[in-house]
């Protein structure tokens, strides 16, 4: 299944779409250049061929709001058919009613991330313009109920320059309603995040001249691109697509990516933790358990929050 313990299938960021209507200042979306558009049915089930019996964690993310994508819940549920633990990263302000919160559980993801990046409202409704930050805790303190016994639910809180001070606040707040939690600092998303009000630029650039997160994770455009990572706003890092490509040569090129030093020009503006992380050894295919032994290994590299895998 894989070519070898450098490069290899674990995990998966696919952005069924990468078209949002919020407007978080953590996220460089002017910047973003590549088309915008929803993934369509051939091109998922491409994904379905690539990932089938894989045991990866495959999660809907990257520069767009999955909820937006028409068929997003049908995705979800066709793709835990497929021997894949499946996630989804939200926003609160996405989900417009109880129903639409119910019809998100009965998908069955295995983990719904939501991102609340402040406890503090002056600061969430700073980071995310146009959200109401007691109608957004109100609807994810209501998820959290709907989804106890059923699905996992973490909430991603980030500190920026507005709120350095936040974490123990956050955690605690969190734990006592009884879901994971984690309180990551934020980073500059590949050198396109410029807000000084919001984040200042850190060391960047890859230490040993390759990526970590690149060996192991791989991430897919609504239009069936790989690219180097969610953080590619241009497609500059393309690296072929999955309707001419199997799963063999999707690795080899990634291979040959991280040969290079640096493997893209765009990754010598990174600060992204991951990039640096020692990798623990590969787990085997489709080993629930030794996959989350790996993730909780990086995780544990790059927060000294509880984290929690399916």
């Amino acid at each position: 299944m894989y070519m070898s313990d450098r490069v290899f299938f674990l995990s998966a960021d696919i952005e069924i779409t990468n078209k949002c209507h919020n407007r978080c200042a953590i996220c460089p979306r002017d910047r973003m250049t590549r088309t915008s558009g929803y993934m369509e049915e051939p091109t998922f089930s491409g994904l379905l061929s690539l990932f089938s019996g894989r045991g990866m964690l495959i999660t809907f993310s990257g520069l767009g709001d999955p909820l937006l994508h028409p068929k997003c819940l049908d995705y979800v549920r066709r793709l835990r058919k497929t021997e894949n633990s499946v996630g989804i990263v939200i926003h609160p302000s996405s989900l417009n009613d109880e129903d639409h919160l119910r019809d998100l559980v009965r998908s069955s993801p295995s983990q719904i991330t939501v991102s609340f990046p402040s406890l503090k409202r002056e600061i969430f409704e700073n980071l995310c313009p146009g959200s109401d930050f007691k109608e957004d805790l109100e609807k994810t303190l209501y998820l959290i109920n709907l989804t106890r016994n059923k699905t996992g639910i973490r909430i991603s809180g980030i500190r920026t320059r507005l709120n350095p001070y936040e974490k123990k606040d956050f955690l605690e707040y969190w734990k006592g309603k009884g879901v994971d939690v984690w309180f990551k600092p934020c980073h500059g998303r590949g050198g396109h995040l410029r807000d000084s009000r919001i984040y200042q630029r850190k060391g960047e650039g890859l230490c040993s001249g390759s990526c970590s997160l690149m060996r192991f994770h791989t991430f897919i455009t609504w239009q069936g691109d790989v690219l180097a990572c969610c953080h590619d706003l241009t497609g500059e890092t393309k690296m072929g697509n999955i309707a001419d490509m199997q799963a063999t040569a999707i690795l080899e090129a990634k291979n040959r990516a991280v040969d290079r030093r640096p493997p893209f020009v765009l990754c010598n503006l990174c600060d992204e933790p991951l990039r640096n992380v020692k990798l623990p050894p590969r787990p085997a295919a489709a080993d629930k358990k030794s996959r989350r032994i790996f993730f909780r290994n990086i995780a544990g590299q790059v927060t000294t929050d509880p984290v929690t895998i399916n």
